[in-house]
């Protein structure tokens, strides 16, 4: 058993009931691990440039041990969800991590030719009960600079299949047209509006949102809060995880942007820590759950551990008479997959399928 083996095994039996509880006990961790880091062999005098990754490789490690250790802290079940106290400092650290690691992430502004393509796959009942493990919603997005878009979805808003065209010239309308008459025979819409990851967020405003938690927070409440929302009752927290959750079931978003997100939801009193799981498409992560005042569910947000993308949401019913489906059902979810740059409104990233 190795050293990293055995602070887990005394660690993870902690049985933290509140924040300050938890708090201590993640304090306990991180001042054991840090001992055995000091404790550890000392470095040789003269270091080879090749034992570099194994220096890598301890910090990694120590990172994973952290993160075993917040995960291993009670999550609490749920009930009594309009008594919510503070957000628990594991899922601040769960999301901070996310914050961190997704700020890192090489990007930039889109230029001209270039489209972010990514998809989008949901899944949601038609009847009480577990929502299908398979997607029965794919929206293929292709998204310019100026707005324009286009959309292949399956199943479409009147078809089996639905081209939708947003803010682009006729001559690409016209053109859309042919092509789907000679192939696919998918219907072909069109609007004049830029493509929105919410309204009034088109790429150009998106690109400009204050990165700043503090100031976005404050742009969030001054331009974002809709009075008539499903959140109206449920407070201006409720309204503020809404929207970014909004945003980040979307599509991508410029990797500062994401990490200010994350942080202006890290510490909403609904915020609680799910853990290490997968996502709906059974790719790895960790997950943040959002428990709604009076509410029958909640929401998971499930993020990369590695680089903090984003990678989907799922419902998870907690009263079955209201839900439909007994506790811990997942009853809706969503995902984004294949993102990439590419530079045509019909070509896919390599790794797309």
């Amino acid at each position: 058993m190795t050293e990293i083996d055995e602070l887990l095994q005394t660690h993870g039996q902690s049985v933290p009931i509140h924040d300050d509880v938890e708090r201590d006990a993640l304090d306990r961790a991180r001042r054991a691990l840090r001992a055995a880091i000091v404790a550890g062999p000392a470095p040789a005098a003269r270091r080879r440039r090749g034992r570099r990754p194994r220096r890598l490789a301890l910090i990694a490690g120590v990172a994973a041990a952290i993160v075993a250790i917040v995960a291993s802290l009670p999550l609490g079940s749920g009930h009594g969800v309009g008594r919510l106290g503070p957000a628990t400092a594991s899922a601040r650290i769960v999301i901070e991590r996310a914050a961190q690691a997704i700020s890192r992430q090489a990007w930039h502004p889109l230029k001209p030719g270039e489209w972010l393509y990514f998809r989008q796959l949901r899944s949601n009942r038609d009847h009480d009960g577990p929502v299908p493990a398979r997607a029965n919603s794919v929206d293929q997005v292709w998204v310019a600079a100026n707005g324009a878009a286009r959309i292949v979805q399956h199943p479409g808003v009147v078809t089996a299949g639905d081209v939708l065209l947003s803010h682009q010239p006729r001559r690409k309308v016209l053109a859309e047209q042919r092509r789907q008459r000679l192939g696919s025979h998918l219907r072909v819409m069109a609007d004049r509006w830029p493509y929105s990851w919410w309204p009034g967020a088109d790429y150009q405003q998106l690109i400009h949102m204050p990165t700043n938690p503090a100031d976005l927070r404050r742009w969030i409440e001054r331009n974002a809060i809709d009075p008539g929302s499903t959140c109206a009752d449920g407070g201006s927290d409720c309204n503020l995880f809404t929207f970014v959750e909004a945003l980040l079931t979307a599509g991508p978003l410029p990797p500062r942007l994401s990490a200010a997100l994350y942080r202006v939801i890290a510490t909403l009193p609904g915020m609680r820590l799910i853990g290490p799981t997968h996502d709906p498409l059974g790719r790895p992560g960790v997950a943040v759950g959002y428990f709604f005042a009076h509410q029958p569910g909640r929401l998971e947000l499930i993020f990369d551990p590695t680089t903090g993308v984003f990678l989907g949401e799922r419902g998870i019913s907690l009263d079955a008479k209201k839900q439909g489906a007994p506790p811990g059902t997942v009853v809706e979810w969503s995902a984004i997959v294949d993102q990439g740059l590419v530079h045509s409104d019909h070509e896919r990233p390599r790794s797309d399928s």
